[in-house]
């Protein structure tokens, strides 16, 4: 009998000992958790991603459209804005796919790290940090980027470095990318590239003329 008790007694306690290490382990998890970072942005001086071109009126321009830098696909603009060197909306379809802020990086505060600090402390951190990306371009020495991403927006932080008249400069540009859109551009650009290859002469098979 006495053993019985002594069995109980320890069963008791062990339960008591599993009982209060979950309820640490719950409180740990409870204190882990982190305010969810906020969305990514759609909208810049009152343009909106996705919105139609003709929307993109005079409380937009403002009369500050580049006349040299226009086409069906791309606006540039100059605001007042001290920061801001240049702004292009990059279009699908007459729908707003893109726009690419240019900043002027002599005025920023902290310049690209300081830039990058305040996006990270809004939207959180990135998927990819100040990755190194190639460039091809023979006046380009270093390209990296950082980006963030969800389901309907990329957000897309890029710090380059390239030569301007014999002078090293820098370029800060934050570019916020409809994916949807990007996706149907993206694709009918390779489609478009995929028939300009097929014009190209070359010798056929009979049995490839037809495929």
């Amino acid at each position: 009998m006495a053993q019985g008790k002594r069995l109980l007694i320890i069963v008791l306690a062990l339960l008591f000992l599993v009982g209060v290490t979950t309820e640490g382990v719950a409180l740990s998890d409870e204190k882990s958790v982190t305010t969810p970072s906020a969305k990514l942005p759609r909208t810049f001086e009152g343009a909106r991603l996705g919105m139609a071109k003709h929307e993109l009126n005079g409380t937009v321009l403002e009369g500050r459209r580049d006349s040299g830098a226009v086409n069906h696909a791309v606006l540039t603009v100059r605001p007042k804005d001290p920061y801001v060197q240049r702004v292009q909306y990059r279009f699908h379809h007459g729908a707003l796919r893109e726009i690419a802020i240019s900043y002027n990086t002599q005025r920023v505060p902290g310049g690209h790290q300081g830039l990058l600090s305040r996006l990270k402390d809004i939207y959180g951190d990135p998927i990819a940090e100040n990755q190194d990306e190639y460039d091809l371009r023979p006046d380009v020495l270093a390209v990296r980027k950082t980006v963030w991403e969800d389901e309907a927006t990329k957000m897309v932080l890029t710090n380059s470095r390239r030569l301007q008249n014999g002078d090293e400069i820098q370029e800060l540009v934050l570019a916020i990318t409809d994916n949807a859109l990007q996706r149907a551009y993206e694709a009918e650009q390779t489609q478009h590239y995929r028939k300009k290859v097929g014009r190209v002469p070359i010798p056929l098979s009979e049995s490839a003329r037809y495929q």
